[in-house]
C-alpha cells in the first residue's frame, strides 16, 4: 500500500507503482521492506518512509528505491519508465508508436474509475 492509500488520498498509476517497489523490495529480499509486525507498525513505516531494503543490491535496489518514494512525484510516473530502468528491458511501442493501454486491455486508469 503507498502512502497515499494509507492516508486516504486520491491514488493514480503512481499507487501501484509503488506497489510493485514494494514487491520487488521483497523479491530482492526475502522479507516486506516495512516489517511484518502488526498493521499499524507496517503503516507508519511506509507514510514516514522507513523501509528496509538491506540485501538488495544496484541496479534493482535504484529502482526500487525509486519506485517507493513517499512523493508520487518523485517516483517513476508510467510504468514504461520503470521498465526503461531496469538493464536489459526495452520499453516497446504498438505499430503507431503509442504507448499500450495501463494493463494492456484498455482499461481506463485508476483515477477515471474512483470517484
Amino acid at each position: 500500500m503507498s502512502p497515499e492509500g494509507a492516508s486516504g488520498a486520491k491514488q493514480d498509476i503512481r499507487s501501484d507503482i509503488y506497489s510493485l517497489g514494494l514487491v520487488l523490495g521483497f523479491a530482492a529480499t526475502g522479507r516486506s521492506p516495512a516489517g511484518s509486525e502488526s498493521v499499524p507498525k507496517v503503516l507508519y513505516r511506509i507514510m514516514q518512509g522507513h523501509l528496509d531494503f538491506d540485501g538488495s543490491e544496484p541496479p534493482l535496489l535504484d529502482v526500487v528505491v525509486r519506485a517507493t518514494r513517499r512523493a508520487p512525484d518523485e517516483r517513476f510516473q508510467h510504468p514504461d519508465e520503470l521498465r526503461a530502468a531496469v538493464p536489459g528491458q526495452e520499453v516497446t511501442r504498438n505499430h503507431q508508436g503509442a504507448r499500450p493501454p495501463l494493463g494492456g486491455h484498455g482499461v481506463p486508469d485508476r483515477g477515471r474509475l474512483l470517484p
